[in-house]
């Protein structure tokens, strides 16, 4: 039996939303320009009349966006570009999925300093 999670995956996404467009200090969202080019394409291929209210709340998220690589690019790393070890090594920062984020919160939020 697998143990509980601690929060539910179904507000994952909206709560990580939520806390990027709070702005706090030491947080930042980061994704790439192939990312929000994939979800801009689902919307428009499978609920088109959402296209507004994404492209008004983007913006508020202040997300820090990767331009998409030259092929140069991902040829030099292509060694690495599906191995997540090696690219947790390579990045410079956190990386979190939802969950850790929120458990990561709660701490920084509880502690007393």
């Amino acid at each position: 039996m697998q143990a509980a999670k601690p929060y539910s995956t179904s507000i994952m996404a909206r709560g990580q939303l939520d806390i990027l467009a709070l702005s706090l200090p030491g947080i930042i969202g980061l994704t790439g320009r192939y990312s929000l080019i994939e979800i801009e394409r689902n919307i428009k291929k499978k609920a088109p009349a959402v296209l507004p209210v994404y492209s008004e709340y983007l913006p508020k998220l202040h997300l820090e966006i990767a331009p998409l690589p030259s092929t140069a690019e991902v040829a030099m790393h292509s060694g690495i570009i599906t191995d997540k070890a090696r690219i947790r090594k390579a990045i410079p920062c956190k990386i979190m999925n939802p969950s850790e984020l929120l458990e990561e919160l709660a701490v920084l939020l509880t502690s007393t300093h």
